[in-house]
Parts: structure tokens; sequence; C-alpha cells
């Protein structure tokens, strides 16, 4: 029997949310300051920014961003990535 998929918010704290780094249309990556983290992207995936829809495209490396993903075995799958306001 497998463990029950769980939620993983990539946030420490409000000051530590990741950094964007690049995004292409299979996965995001975000840096934080214990190096690289890749999400897994899907039709379901959802981008926010000011509480508005928003595209991959529309986030640039100077933005911080939250990623709610789910982890299946070692695979994230993103949920939602959130463009945090600066």
């Amino acid at each position: 029997m497998q463990p029950p998929i769980r939620t993983v918010i990539a946030e420490g704290s409000l000051k530590d949310r990741h950094r964007f780094a690049w995004a292409n249309t299979e996965s995001v990556t975000v840096k934080s300051d214990d190096g690289f983290v890749g999400y897994l992207l899907s039709d379901d995936t959802t981008v926010r920014e000011d509480r508005d829809d928003a595209a991959l495209s529309d986030i640039d490396a100077s933005d911080r961003i939250l990623v709610v993903a789910t982890k299946d075995g070692s695979t994230l799958n993103a949920r939602r990535v959130v463009v945090a306001n600066n």
C-alpha cells in the first residue's frame, strides 16, 4: 500500500520565498538558499499574480514565487504557482 500523496509548500518563511529561476512548458525551477528545486507542470497547474490568472511567461527572475505541489515518490507536481509581492 502506497502512502498518501502529501502537499508540499515550497516556502520556509515569508521572507524566504523561493526566487524564480526558469520555466518551460513542462516544469518550473526555483532557487532557494540551499539549491534548485524543479516542479513538473500539468494542464491543472494554475499560475496567479496579484490574485489574477497569469502565465509563466509573466514571471521574471526578480520575482519571488510560492509553489504549492504534491509529492509522488521523488516527483514534485506543481498544483499552483503564485507570484509573491516583493
